[in-house]
């Protein structure tokens, strides 16, 4: 994995780590799996409390797991120390992996989310695309109309 992915996937784990309180992990996951996110967490907050900017924004995340811009700044900083150093990478993807393969957590990566169109047009391009509540091939307007193909013969197409 890529170090911004490694970083927000880790922070992903972490999130729900923090997000409840032992007893509750404990019988969703099981007490093997509370230690491991409990090792990634520690191994975490390790790295970045040495630089002071990466610290706070560790702390401000276990004030408030949910918040996507606290989860943010720690992907960033995280990305950042793992960027700097191969060696931290792979220590990082081998506590993602035992995770991964403890099997109480799953970790689901999604790449390209693409944009949001209210009342406008999105064109998506891709090898696979997807979308919801779309009216393919009509003519803006008139919903489920399909325009004529063009002329090949018509010099102003």
């Amino acid at each position: 994995m890529d170090p911004a992915t490694l970083a927000v996937t880790a922070v992903s784990l972490v999130t729900g780590y923090l997000s409840r309180n032992r007893d509750e992990l404990v019988d969703r996951v099981g007490d093997a799996m509370v230690d491991k996110l409990g090792g990634l967490y520690r191994w975490i907050r390790d790295r970045l409390r040495h630089q002071p900017a990466a610290s706070a924004a560790l702390d401000a995340l276990e004030q408030a797991p949910q918040d996507a811009r606290r989860q943010g700044a720690v992907e960033f900083a995280l990305t950042q120390v793992v960027e700097a150093d191969s060696g931290l990478a792979d220590a990082l993807a081998a506590l993602i992996k035992e995770i991964e393969d403890g099997g109480a957590v799953t970790v689901t990566q999604i790449a390209d989310a693409g944009a949001v169109a209210l009342g406008g047009d999105v064109r998506l391009k891709g090898t696979y695309v997807a979308g919801r509540d779309l009216t393919v091939g009509s003519a803006p307007g008139q919903p489920g109309q399909v325009p004529p193909a063009p002329d090949p013969g018509d010099s102003a197409s």
